[in-house]
């Protein structure tokens, strides 16, 4: 398993989500490593499919994601100070450790945001 994949994989149990097909081949010499069959590859994805991609939050006040959410998970409570994908500025005071939020972000707010370990899934 690569640096990368490792790295993440660690992440992603850290943060109580556990591994995911993350789709990232891993190369050991010429020999391709295949990953799990995406059955579901063919399917036009919408918005209440699952997310299938994911990054951590570094809460900033005025630089947005990298991608917009299609929902958020809470590592550690408190609360989240956020700007949705159509310009309303959210406070969701008293998130849940564990919980998944579905509500698309573009700016997670770093005043006010008390949450910690905060995971977009887009």
């Amino acid at each position: 398993m690569s640096n990368f994949r490792q790295t993440i994989a660690v992440l992603l149990i850290v943060l109580g989500l556990g591994i995911i097909a993350l789709n990232l081949p891993t190369i050991v010499g010429a020999e391709k490593i295949a990953s799990a069959a995406d059955t579901f590859s063919t399917y036009r994805v919408g918005l209440d499919s699952p997310a299938t991609n994911a990054f951590a939050v570094t809460p900033h006040d005025t630089n947005a994601l990298t991608n917009d959410t299609r929902a958020i998970y809470v590592g550690g409570a408190g609360t989240i100070v956020l700007v949705t994908t159509g310009g309303d500025t959210v406070t969701l005071t008293g998130a849940l450790v564990g919980t998944v939020y579905q509500i698309r972000a573009n700016i997670i707010k770093s005043t006010g945001t008390t949450a910690t370990n905060i995971v977009a899934l887009y």
